[in-house]
């Protein structure tokens, strides 16, 4: 889910599939920030760089943010945070 609530279909190419959570509507804050952390890393990180793209920060834990890392998107570790 992101922003609201809104599932993403990942079978979409991720920049598609994030554009309408993206798109400031009058009624919606500007997503700025995306905590990440899951236990399947399958297509990750391009969903990751997809947001980093649109000006999203990624906040991240352990393993999500290990591979986050690894390919050079960054991220802050959710302990700097919380």
């Amino acid at each position: 889910m992101i922003g609201g609530g809104i599932i993403l279909h990942l079978e979409e190419p991720v920049a598609l599939a994030i554009k309408p959570a993206l798109t400031p509507l009058p009624d919606r804050v500007p997503l700025k920030r995306a905590l990440i952390s899951v236990f399947d890393k399958t297509g990750i990180v391009d969903f990751a760089r997809a947001l980093v793209d649109h000006g999203v920060e990624i906040i991240s834990t352990g393993g999500t943010r290990a591979a986050l890392s690894a390919a050079g998107i960054a991220n802050i570790d959710v302990a700097d945070v919380t």
